[in-house]
């Protein structure tokens, strides 16, 4: 679960495409993002090396697997989705086509893998497997686009309560999201 949230956080973090006034070729943004993408790699490694929280680890070991696993290769897949779009090419809308692109592939990923965990708290399941093969297929029926906007809704909502929680106000529960949902229809499906 630590991990959905970290996932959810960093994509709602992501770098929005600055527009320069004349960008550079394609070539040159994809060099510049991969770049970018190569030092926090580096960064992250060595984060991962030197944590000493398993909070901190947790969250190096993914920010690893994302800047250094995915994001090379999809670098050169967001430039070439981006220039079949639009004339202008430039690092920052590739970094970020590519980071969100990574990030919602991680989010699947991590929703499936952690499923079998989660559906051993979950009272009066009958039948694990089957709770989990609900929600792999459910996961994958949602569209990319759509994990992307819940991640940056559940990240506005998260920080909300925490500044809400910061002034005193009363707790109130956190914004429904697509794998609650997921959630829920696949527990009914399984009473």
């Amino acid at each position: 679960m630590r991990t959905t949230i970290t996932i959810t956080l960093l994509l709602a973090a992501a770098p929005t495409a600055a527009q320069p006034t004349s960008p550079p070729p394609t070539g040159e943004a994809i060099t510049i993002a991969s770049k970018r993408a190569a030092s926090q790699c580096e960064e992250l490694r060595k984060i991962a090396q030197t944590a000493t929280r398993q909070i901190d680890r947790e969250q190096a070991a993914f920010g690893t697997q994302l800047m250094c696993e995915c994001m090379p290769a999809q670098l050169q897949v967001a430039a070439s989705s981006i220039a079949a779009n639009t004339s202008s090419v430039n690092s920052e809308a590739i970094f970020k086509v590519a980071f969100e692109s990574c990030g919602v592939k991680f989010l699947r990923d991590q929703m499936v893998s952690s499923c079998p965990a989660d559906a051993a708290n979950i009272a009066g399941l009958r039948d694990a497997t089957k709770y989990c093969q609900c929600v792999k297929d459910e996961i994958e029926r949602t569209s990319d686009a759509q994990i992307l906007d819940d991640s940056k809704r559940a990240a506005r909502d998260f920080d909300e309560r925490v500044k809400e929680r910061a002034r005193g106000d009363p707790p109130r529960p956190r914004a429904q999201t697509v794998m609650d949902h997921v959630r829920s229809k696949c527990r009914a499906t399984n009473d």
